[in-house]
């Protein structure tokens, strides 16, 4: 078995600003205005009404897995959308990336992060990049660490971690993985995620894809 290697990534450390979030395509903001119009009206409140903050607890909870108590007692439908897009609570910091290179690549970046080429001769460019080398079975925790590395914000780390299982074809996923993971393929369509992922899981030699529709990957195909 060949270890693939994760590469968490970051060019220029002094760049730690967070990139603005993916814009919401117009029939999905539509499709969001309809559904809390929905559960407004499955609770009895008019549109204009304000609903109980449990139940922008609830759907929030739903939504990004983080319980959050709410500071108000009563919430608008206006204040729960801007609550549900604000995009401070999937932070993505810029200049960060999650490459995936073989083990002998790894030993490479290795010995190049702990050498000493002297301040004329940096040993990353630019000189203040950094990373972390994690392997997709302990995502987590990193095996190592160039000089000045930082982790990144947790939502970052973590559905690349699951998008990376998608690409490995795993098949297991818990509810909250599956939740990042749709966040993560949200803009390509239902029917290319299927194509894609019968086609890499084509060329692995595991019996327990056959049926990846019946198991818990199916829900994103």
């Amino acid at each position: 078995k060949n270890p693939i290697v994760v590469v968490d990534w970051i060019v220029g450390q002094s760049d730690r600003s967070l990139s603005d979030p993916l814009p919401l395509p117009c029939e999905h903001q539509s499709r969001l205005s309809d559904v809390l119009r929905q559960v407004w009206k499955l609770h009895g409140f008019q549109d204009d009404q304000d609903a109980d903050a449990t139940i922008a607890e609830t759907i929030m909870h739903a939504a990004f897995d983080d319980p959050q108590q709410m500071t108000l007692d009563r919430v608008s439908m206006s204040q729960l959308k801007n609550m549900l897009l604000d995009p401070m609570r999937q932070p993505v910091q810029n200049k960060r990336y999650h490459l995936l290179v073989s083990l002998a690549e790894a030993e490479t970046l290795r010995r190049i992060a702990h050498t000493d080429m002297g301040k004329d001769q940096p040993a990353l460019a630019p000189s203040s990049s950094a990373f972390a080398l994690r392997l997709l079975d302990s995502f987590e925790t990193p095996m190592d660490v160039s000089g000045g590395y930082q982790p990144g914000p947790p939502f970052q780390r973590n559905r690349a971690e699951q998008l990376l299982r998608f690409f490995n074809c795993d098949t297991n996923f818990n509810s909250m993985q599956l939740n990042l993971l749709v966040k993560g393929l949200q803009h390509d369509e239902i029917h290319l995620r299927a194509r894609f992922f019968e086609s890499v899981s084509r060329c692995r030699r595991r019996a327990d894809t056959g049926n990846w529709r019946l198991q818990p990957i199916g829900e994103i195909g």
